[in-house]
């Protein structure tokens, strides 16, 4: 994966559910035609990182997420392999999604206009990764869905409640 330079620094300490800081204000990133631009966000496991774009000028670009780990002397390690967060989504021209990271790493946002000849693209994005957040958690009304015997064709239907008793939304 080839990336471009920009680079979003994360806030310098840790906030705490007392005492949350607010979001960085929105920045902006020119994407030339044909051309794909990147930023990066640094996270720990177990961080929420909210990450919400918008088109605002040209209408949609691509866009892609992936988290790459840090080396031992604590770089990206762009030889490893990634994990994919987030698409690549085809001419959108807004994101909003929120998630806990799986690992330590680098999280790569990557703005796509490979496909757009003429007209270059203005996104508007934040990244805001938090670490005082804990984990949803999921409890289901039964253990396990019965189908019995489905003939092929027929559709059959069970249902089961899903409750989220953590603390965050999910």
């Amino acid at each position: 994966l080839a990336f471009g330079r920009n680079i979003l620094r994360q806030p310098s300490h840790v906030t705490t559910a007392a005492e949350p800081e607010p979001p960085a204000p929105p920045k902006e990133v020119t994407v030339a035609a044909g051309k794909a631009e990147s930023v990066s966000c640094d996270v720990r496991q177990g961080q929420m990182l909210e990450v919400s774009c918008e088109v605002v000028q040209g209408s949609d670009v691509d866009f892609l997420m992936v988290l790459l780990p840090h080396g031992a002397d604590g770089k990206v390690d762009e030889a490893a392999p990634h994990t994919k967060l987030y698409g690549p989504t085809r001419r959108s021209s807004k994101l909003h999604t929120r998630m806990i990271m799986p690992h330590d790493g680098s999280v790569q946002l990557q703005f796509d206009a490979s496909s757009s000849w003429f007209t270059s693209k203005l996104v508007r994005y934040s990244l805001d990764c938090r670490a005082d957040v804990q984990e949803a958690k999921c409890v289901l009304s039964t253990k396990k869905l019965d189908f019995g015997t489905i003939t092929a064709g027929l559709p059959r239907e069970r249902s089961c409640l899903i409750k989220n008793v953590g603390q965050t939304e999910a």
